[in-house]
C-alpha cells in the first residue's frame, strides 16, 4: 500500500478491499483526518496495525479482515472519542499476540462499538464474564 495515500486529507471513505495490496499499512494513513470508513479487507497486508490509525478521530468503521496482520493489539482504540462503531479483524492469518481478556482489559474499547469481529484472528482465552451480555 503506497504511503502517498496520506495525501488525500479530505477523503471520507477509502474502500480498497480485495485490491491486491501487499506490505504494511503505511503510517501516513493517519493523516487522512476526515476518514470515517477504512476498508482494507481481503488483501495481503502484514505487520502491526499502525498506532497512527489512532489519529483518525472521525473513524467509524475499520475493516481489516482477511489479511496477515499480527503483533499486539493497538491501544489507540480507547482514544477514539466514542466514534468507532465497527471493528472487523476476522481471518487474519498471523495471530495477535495477546489474550482476548487482556485486549478487553487494556484497550478499553469505545462504548460506541457496535460490531467487534475477531473470528480466527489468533486471540487466545475466553470472553470475560463482565463482557458478556446477560441473557436472563
Amino acid at each position: 500500500m503506497p504511503a502517498t495515500v496520506g495525501r488525500f486529507k479530505s477523503m471520507t471513505t477509502l474502500e480498497l478491499s480485495s485490491a491486491g495490496l501487499v506490505g504494511e499499512i503505511p503510517t501516513e494513513v493517519g493523516d487522512m483526518q476526515l476518514l470515517s470508513v477504512l476498508d482494507l479487507d481481503s488483501n495481503n497486508l502484514e505487520g502491526q496495525i499502525p498506532e497512527d490509525v489512532g489519529n483518525l478521530k472521525n473513524l467509524k468503521e475499520l475493516y481489516l479482515a482477511s489479511n496477515k496482520l499480527s503483533g499486539t493489539f493497538p491501544a489507540f482504540f480507547s482514544d477514539n472519542d466514542g466514534r468507532l462503531e465497527v471493528l472487523s479483524l476476522n481471518w487474519n492469518d498471523s495471530p495477535f499476540s495477546q489474550t482476548l481478556e487482556s485486549v478487553l482489559d487494556t484497550t478499553k474499547l469505545p462504548t460506541s462499538l457496535r460490531v467487534f469481529e475477531c473470528r480466527w484472528c489468533g486471540f487466545s482465552g475466553v470472553l470475560p464474564d463482565e463482557n458478556r451480555e446477560d441473557t436472563n
